[in-house]
């Protein structure tokens, strides 16, 4: 509620931001990256001791729930919100009040079944699969049906808009869901090649494309004017890649055609991590050298030529953390060394840390990290480098004694530092190496939960997984959870969270081998 309200808010004082953009990929995202695991959970959860009230948040709360209340909004209307919201107010002032109460509150002066609707999406872990499937005749469009293939027991209702159309004619249809199987019927329109049933933006779930939908916006996705549906879609065909229905080259390929194209800031951010993620996490060994002197090309021009010093940040941002060519890592060097003009584009010196980091790392090399130490004012910069550079030591013995030291809780107390560290200790380039500390750190997470903040589990499992993508690091994790099969439900929730793009990875690698 807090932060569907924080958008209502700050809406009016920036009228110059697409606020609908802005939720979208500032919500979305971070949700679906949950939901779509074997480890997501209902936004209502059991709490049985308050002790571990610290290990429900996370992403379903802070991004899945803002955009489930506006789907209330949406449920309901904004006025008939507000007055329920107001008697709800005003009934339990001075007092306590659940989410049950809110519903039957709303309930009374809403004429939709909100407790239907409640069950669904506050009750239900998950999000709806949904599936196109058009019907012709007659050269024409006959029916077209709108399934939910998921949920035996819940539909997810919402109010979808379809983009259905051709090489001749585009039209919209609205739907309002509510049941399994929504059938269209439009006799005026030609057979469709494409239709996308989220052409607003605002709809939430995975969306399945078919073989013609992906080839349409794959070719025309940057000529779609409007910056949420556009976001929208770029979404949606990363979801269609991590379930299998694009292959991750496809994927890529698009990116590096659009990126240069794209002129709106928070869907270039959007596409830079996307291209960062397929990059280390979906492509094998031969596939990123295959690609990477492309990509370095890409993201550097535009790091240099981008008219928005922030969009420029963040194109170079990408460069330094995907650059592995040895033309690229040489001219990595000459930037950080102050060697190469970049256009009055200035550097801060978190991004000279940053690039002393990738290349210490890549070149196997720990002096840039000395020098890099000399340049310093900063006590704590200097402290945090210190900290972090066994972690990226050439010395496999250094690495494994820094992974060691964490088993002491007191060198875990700083944990900006110790997630910095566990993201360059697992680096993909390490990740065969790092291997040999994943039970470990999986043993670690009770002590971790009860030692630190209430977000460092899951930051803690992130960073150590981030960097793996192998069928032996998805075995490790199998064997950890056969083995430890009554572990504490929330942290288990948790692993298979923050290993769920491991298991992606393995599997887009094996239907790799099963396509030659």
């Amino acid at each position: 509620f807090a932060n569907f309200m924080a958008a209502k808010i700050i809406t009016p004082s920036f009228p110059e931001i697409d606020h609908d953009l802005k939720f979208l990929l500032g919500h979305y995202p971070s949700a679906y990256a949950i939901d779509r695991t074997e480890g997501t959970h209902a936004i209502a959860q059991n709490l049985d001791n308050l002790y571990d009230a610290g290990s429900l948040y996370g992403s379903i709360i802070y991004q899945k729930a803002p955009i489930v209340m506006r789907k209330l909004e949406d449920e309901m209307g904004e006025e008939t919100l507000r007055t329920g919201l107001r008697e709800y107010l005003s009934t339990h002032k001075f007092g306590n009040a659940s989410w049950k109460e809110l519903i039957d509150i709303l309930s009374e002066v809403s004429v939709k079944n909100l407790k239907r609707w409640n069950k669904s999406w506050v009750e239900t872990p998950g999000m709806p699969i949904m599936v196109v499937n058009v019907r012709e005749r007659n050269g024409k469009m006959d029916r077209l049906s709108l399934f939910q293939v998921n949920g035996e027991s819940v539909i997810w209702p919402q109010d979808y808009l379809l983009e259905i159309g051709n090489d001749s004619l585009t039209i919209t249809r609205a739907v309002e869901f509510q049941e399994r199987v929504h059938n269209l019927k439009d006799d005026s329109l030609l057979n469709p090649t494409f239709v996308f049933p989220n052409a607003k933006g605002n709809a939430y779930g995975y969306f399945k494309m078919g073989r013609s939908t992906k080839k349409h916006y794959f070719e025309h996705i940057n000529t779609v004017e409007h910056d949420t549906y556009r976001a929208a879609l770029w979404l949606s065909l990363y979801e269609n890649m991590l379930n299998l229905n694009i292959g991750p080259t496809n994927y890529l390929e698009a990116l590096m055609k659009s990126l240069p194209l794209e002129k709106n800031p928070l869907i270039i951010n959007y596409l830079n991590r996307s291209i960062e993620t397929v990059y280390w996490k979906f492509l094998d060994d031969k596939q990123r050298l295959d690609y990477a002197a492309r990509i370095e090309s890409v993201l550097f021009n535009q790091a240099l030529n981008a008219s928005d010093d922030g969009v420029r940040s963040g194109f170079f941002k990408s460069f330094y953390r995907i650059v592995s060519t040895p033309e690229g890592l040489k001219l990595l060097e000459k930037i950080w060394k102050g060697e190469v003009d970049m256009n009055q584009f200035k550097l801060s010196e978190s991004d000279q840390i940053n690039m002393a980091y990738e290349l210490s790392l890549k070149l196997n090399d720990d002096t840039y990290l000395l020098k890099q130490m000399d340049k310093l004012n900063n006590q704590d910069r200097v402290n945090k480098m210190k900290f972090v550079a066994p972690a990226l030591s050439p010395n496999r013995q250094k690495r494994d004694d820094f992974f060691k030291s964490l088993m002491d809780e007191k060198n875990r107390h700083t944990e900006d530092w110790v997630l910095t560290a566990l993201s360059y200790l697992h680096h993909p380039l390490r990740q065969y190496e790092s291997i040999a500390y994943l039970d470990e750190s999986l043993l670690l997470l009770e002590s971790i939960k009860s030692t630190g903040d209430i977000f460092f589990p899951k930051r803690w499992l992130d960073n150590t997984f981030k960097g793996h993508n192998s069928s032996e690091a998805a075995d490790v994790v199998r064997q950890f959870l056969y083995r430890n099969h009554n572990y504490p439900l929330d942290l288990k929730n948790k692993i298979l969270q923050s290993t769920d793009m491991l298991f992606r990875a393995e599997r887009v690698f094996e239907q790799s081998a099963q396509d030659e």
